[in-house]
């Protein structure tokens, strides 16, 4: 048995193939000259998750000519850099996409560098942070920035509809509502969407009617959502809470409560209420309304 997610198999392997990007991977995108024209320049995919940034720095990797090596800030170390650059002696230049760059430590920049100012390393450097802010100026003043856009809804339910095809359970019939559910409560981020379209399918019985509200029982959302606050928590309509004061420092993850219930408008005005009420940090209180200018 295939245990590999649909996301991950049914991945984008060319530019015409993503959606929502068009200005960097379109016939006449950005990213889409730089290859054609062999001009390929050291940049930062900056987005929210589930908006393509991994999946363009892969096909870049596979497009162009030079060889292409995986670094994670996150989890790689000074001493995976060195054998990466060590392996590469033989290729004049090579592609480095580092996923998470905003984590990179210091050490590390310092250390890769000089192969950026030589030539020898074209950096395709991916954040959900803003690398402005996040970045060490030195990475940061080397690389194009481009901030990719978030996902429509109907850009989102439109690539549902066509990777239905690629469901095991063939026999389903989906309402259109139902993939209009899905687009509207992913928070943009196709992935989840796609994950949410998988579970249906791994739970649907041969030749099952999908209704949205079969839907949305099994994705687990409350439209008509009723927040409380209790003991430095905000609670749900089933029970469950989010603790947003871990006793170090006050914090609430906003992004998560609109993965999980495809809004944050009622959650934002609850927090940016708590925020003011409480004096928590001011970087939540900008996320709240981010949230709530968004959603």
């Amino acid at each position: 048995m295939d245990f590999k997610p649909l996301a991950e198999k049914i991945r984008p392997q060319t530019f015409s193939d993503i959606i929502g990007q068009d200005y960097l991977v379109g016939e006449d995108g950005i990213i889409t000259r730089m290859l054609n024209k062999n001009k390929l320049v050291s940049i930062i995919l900056y987005g929210n998750p589930g908006v393509g940034k991994t999946t363009i720095a892969k096909i870049i990797g596979s497009m162009y000519e030079l060889e292409s090596y995986f670094f994670s800030a996150s989890s790689d170390t000074k001493a995976t850099l060195k054998d990466i650059i060590q392996g590469s002696k033989m290729y004049r230049s090579i592609i480095l996409i580092i996923d998470e760059i905003h984590r990179m430590n210091k050490d590390i920049q310092d250390y890769l560098l000089s192969f950026m100012e030589s030539g020898k390393i074209i950096v395709i450097g991916m954040t959900t942070v803003n690398p402005y802010i996040s970045v060490n100026p030195a990475i940061r003043s080397r690389c194009n920035i481009y901030r990719l856009n978030d996902l429509k809804p109907e850009e989102i339910k439109n690539y549902l509809i066509k990777i239905t095809e690629k469901l095991e359970n063939q026999t389903i019939k989906i309402d259109e509502n139902v993939y209009e559910f899905i687009a509207n409560s992913c928070g943009n981020e196709l992935r989840v969407a796609i994950n949410n379209l998988e579970l249906i399918d791994s739970v649907s019985k041969e030749n099952e009617h999908i209704t949205l509200e079969y839907a949305q029982k099994l994705i687990d959302v409350y439209p008509d959502m009723k927040l409380s606050y209790n003991d430095n928590k905000i609670v749900f309509p089933d029970g469950t809470a989010i603790i947003y004061d871990d006793g170090k420092e006050k914090s609430f993850d906003i992004n998560f409560t609109k993965k999980r219930f495809g809004f944050a408008d009622r959650i934002s005005l609850f927090f940016i209420h708590s925020c003011i009420d409480n004096s928590f940090r001011y970087n939540n209180l900008i996320t709240a309304l981010h949230f709530l200018c968004s959603s």
